[in-house]
């Protein structure tokens, strides 16, 4: 019995190819006529999700909230930060 070897990018390489097959699979499915018969905007994906017609349609800010681009917090003393992947 041979044991392979795999590294973390062929892991990371492998579960990408993985993910975009999937999301192409539900994709394919929303564009082959999947839709529901008496909401005609209304499409289901092969995975069961259910895309409604403002889907991509930004909602009104709740009163008294803030936009986050405005955040802002005080100076930390020590900034740590950590790299992952990164070689040597």
């Amino acid at each position: 019995m041979t044991t392979s070897h795999s590294s973390r990018r062929d892991f990371l390489k492998n579960s990408a190819i993985a993910g975009a097959a999937t999301s192409l699979a539900g994709v394919s499915g929303a564009h082959a006529g999947n839709a529901n018969p008496g909401e005609p905007d209304v499409v289901t994906l092969s995975s069961g999700v259910v895309l409604k017609p403002g889907l991509g349609v930004t909602r009104p800010r709740p009163d008294g909230q803030q936009p986050v681009h405005d955040l802002t917090t005080n100076p930390l003393e020590r900034v740590r930060v950590g790299f992952i992947g990164c070689g040597g």
